[in-house]
């Protein structure tokens, strides 16, 4: 597995792999673990089941501590992805309605669904 480890490097995957919608968590996620962890290595970051997962390898001497808070960090910015809407950022539900599991606001909802009905009747 390759491991992203440069800032711009992190900024320039997060922008490419993430949601549009989800990408202000993400890049806020990244600048509170890079404060803490400034060595730390991005493995993968991805949508699954609707929510936001973003996986690290922290450094080997940070501190139990920090360990555990860039954990609760990770955790909060997942939890938060299910309210956040992957295509703008406004407050969303997971909708899983639409034949995969998404988190989306009314207007994208209603959008994906009237894209649905038109592939029905193609």
């Amino acid at each position: 597995m390759e491991y992203i480890t440069n800032h711009d490097k992190i900024v320039d995957h997060i922008m490419m792999c993430c949601p549009p919608g989800w990408h202000n968590l993400a890049l806020e996620l990244h600048a509170g673990i890079y404060r803490i962890d400034p060595e730390y290595k991005l493995d993968q970051i991805k949508e699954k089941f609707g929510g936001l997962r973003y996986y690290v390898s922290l450094s080997e001497g940070l501190s139990d501590g920090d360990r555990a808070f860039i954990n609760v960090m990770i955790d909060a910015a997942e939890k938060t992805s299910y309210e956040t809407c992957e295509e703008c950022g406004k407050f969303g539900d997971l909708r899983s309605d639409i034949g995969w599991a998404r988190t989306l606001c009314e207007e994208h909802y209603i959008e994906v669904v009237a894209k649905q009905k038109e592939w029905k009747n193609v």
